[in-house]
């Protein structure tokens, strides 16, 4: 059985990637997939969200004793500390379809007949912010902490597949799509104003 999580960025999001900045342009660049040289969101980082937002709501199910959600979650994610993984797995959430083949094919081009440079592409999905670190006791910025950090732009939807390993029952889905919905913030700095977003489970066909 085939689904897609699609995330549409509501505000500008920083999905940082393991390997920090680049010497000489900013200290936290974005995950970018070696072979597009695109953003993207890592399947475990989207599974990661989901989690947090199950927890809540195994948590609130409890209270009002409304069925065997447990037993449902762990079909779905697998048991924790424990090898069974569940029926589900992420893959990496990408930007459209079209997006990459445009750019792709423009990248494959002779330089001369490029329309656009790698500097030009990601300039155009992302943008850069700048902060300072505040002296919590004095209220002004500390010596030395200008940092920067790269976003996606507000508007971006990204799309994740997920393979389930059988069919899910209505309950699976049910769960499934409440944890999607709670989502709706990701990446860094999601607790001061960064990375609103909305979530979505969609079929196989990529329809919602």
């Amino acid at each position: 059985m085939k689904l897609y999580l699609e995330m549409e960025l509501l505000s500008d999001t920083c999905f940082a990637g393991s390997g920090g900045g680049r010497v000489g342009t900013v200290d936290t660049e974005l995950e970018i997939d070696p072979q597009t040289r695109l953003p993207i969101v890592r399947g475990r980082t989207l599974k990661g969200l989901l989690l947090e937002e199950l927890a809540q709501i195994l948590r609130v199910l409890e209270k009002h004793d409304n069925g065997p959600w447990h037993e449902v979650a762990t079909r779905l994610f697998g048991a924790p500390f424990q090898a069974d993984r569940g029926s589900l797995t992420f893959g990496n959430g990408r930007l459209p379809d079209d997006l990459q083949a445009a750019v792709q094919c423009n990248r494959h081009q002779p330089r001369e007949r490029q329309y656009w440079t790698q500097a030009e592409v990601l300039a155009a999905l992302t943008t850069v912010r700048h902060q300072t670190k505040i002296d919590s006791e004095s209220g002004a910025p500390e010596a030395h902490s200008l940092r920067s950090a790269r976003l996606l732009r507000a508007g971006l939807r990204l799309c994740a597949p997920v393979d389930a390993h059988r069919p899910l029952d209505s309950a699976e889905q049910a769960l499934l799509a409440a944890c999607a919905v709670a989502v709706n913030r990701a990446g860094l700095h999601r607790n001061h104003g960064w990375g609103e977003v909305l979530l979505r489970v969609l079929d196989e066909q990529k329809k919602r």
